[in-house]
């Protein structure tokens, strides 16, 4: 299986150097609610599970106390995000059509050429990113995920929402950041993102993979913050 995509790598490194730029000045925007904006972004992602990964087990021993970050799994679906698109507040409740033609695309897909439940997706990178995020990141875009995205594309076109570029970036988020323990906030980061720094380096030669259980489509708001899973 190739890990090496020249262009996603660029964009992980673009990331990667955002965020240890935002650490190095203890900019890190800590995460204080999911906004209300995006209660009228479309999204399709799939939801999976990683089982038996070290390197998962790792960055959750660095979570000092149960209100220092949000935890996929615990607080949000794990998920990977496979498309997302902007509409108008006032366009919203007339978006009933695409859902249904993105339901009806789930149904009748069995192509092995595209992403199914069963499918799984396999990540060689983990970044903190300058939101105060730690992001798994796949070091290139499976073929399958492509296609699907490709497809998806052509559905949200027909819709005119506002497409937000995802084709070199394929993420789960982990955690993310919302506070720390009595340590000042620049060695209560530095320390964080040493400890990262070492997970992301076992994480190259032992990449995580996440199975796809279900597939999602709606308001990332909901997604977010009122799906069971």
């Amino acid at each position: 299986m190739k890990t090496i995509d020249p262009v996603v790598q660029k964009h992980i490194a673009e990331i990667k150097a955002a965020g240890e730029s935002a650490y190095r000045e203890g900019a890190v925007t800590l995460f204080g609610g999911f906004p209300e904006s995006l209660k009228h972004r479309a999204v399709v992602a799939a939801f999976g599970v990683i089982e038996q990964s070290p390197v998962r087990w790792e960055i959750m021993r660095m979570i000092e106390t149960d209100d220092m970050a949000v935890i996929a799994d615990k607080d949000f679906p794990l998920h990977a995000l496979l498309f997302e698109a902007d509409s108008d507040p006032d366009r919203w409740q007339s978006l009933d059509a695409l859902w249904r033609d993105i339901d009806r695309y789930f149904m009748t897909n069995e192509d092995c050429a595209r992403l199914t439940v069963g499918s799984e997706l396999h990540f060689t990178e983990i970044v903190a990113d300058a939101s105060g995020d730690v992001l798994l990141l796949a070091g290139e875009i499976a073929e399958n995920v492509r296609a699907m995205r490709s497809d998806l594309a052509g559905l949200f076109g027909k819709y005119g929402l506002h497409v937000r570029p995802l084709d070199h970036v394929l993420a789960v988020t982990l955690i993310k950041l919302k506070s720390w323990s009595a340590r000042t906030v620049p060695d209560a980061l530095r320390a964080f993102r040493e400890n990262l720094e070492a997970v992301a380096d076992r994480t190259r030669t032992q990449p995580v993979s996440m199975k796809v259980t279900r597939f999602f489509r709606g308001s990332a708001f909901e997604m977010l913050t009122r799906m069971s899973f």
